[in-house]
C-alpha cells in the first residue's frame, strides 16, 4: 500500500496502528485529483487507544477477576483516556465492535457503561459491579460524544 487513502463513494473507514502523540493530533493532508497535497491545519484527529486495565491500588484481587454484586475499581492504561469516557463489558465470544452497543449489559451501569474519572493520583479509574458471572471482553468508548465503541480482545 502506498500510504494514500483513496476516497470512496459513501466514505472511508480509517484505522491507525498507533495513537497520536499526547497533545499533538494528526493533521489532514488532502490531494484533489492530480493537484499537489494540501495540509489542512484545522482538520485534526486525535487517535486514542486503551492498552490495558489493572486493579486500583488498595483494591483486593486480580486484574482479570471480579465478584458478582461486589464493586471493584480498575485503572485504564492507554493514550488519550479522559474523564467521562465509558467502559462496558460483553460476554466471551463477542468479536465485533457493534457487540459493544448491542449486547445486553453485564454490569450495573447498563448500556451507557461505567464512566471513567481521574483520581487524585492522575489515574483514569472506573468502578464497576457485575450482575452475572462470565468470561468477558472489555469495550471502551473514547470521547463520550461519539457513538463508536471499540471491542478490546483482552479478557477480564
Amino acid at each position: 500500500m502506498d500510504g494514500v487513502i483513496h476516497v470512496q463513494q459513501g466514505g472511508n473507514r480509517v484505522s491507525f496502528n498507533q495513537p497520536s502523540p499526547t497533545g499533538n493530533p494528526y493533521k489532514l493532508c488532502y490531494r484533489f485529483s492530480d493537484e499537489p497535497y494540501k495540509l489542512f491545519q484545522t482538520v485534526r484527529l486525535t487517535v486514542k487507544q486503551v492498552t490495558g486495565v489493572s486493579v486500583l491500588k488498595g483494591e483486593v484481587g486480580a486484574n482479570d477477576r471480579a465478584v458478582v454484586d461486589k464493586a471493584k475499581s480498575f485503572v485504564l492504561v492507554g493514550y488519550g483516556v479522559e474523564n467521562n469516557d465509558a467502559v462496558r463489558f460483553v460476554p466471551h465470544g463477542k468479536e465485533q465492535n457493534d457487540d459493544c452497543t448491542n449486547s445486553l449489559p453485564l454490569n450495573t451501569a447498563g448500556y451507557n457503561g461505567d464512566l471513567v474519572k481521574v483520581n487524585s493520583n492522575n489515574e483514569m479509574v472506573f468502578r464497576t459491579t457485575f450482575l452475572t458471572p462470565s468470561q468477558l471482553g472489555a469495550c471502551s468508548k473514547i470521547e463520550k460524544k461519539s457513538k463508536c465503541s471499540k471491542l478490546c480482545h483482552n479478557k477480564l
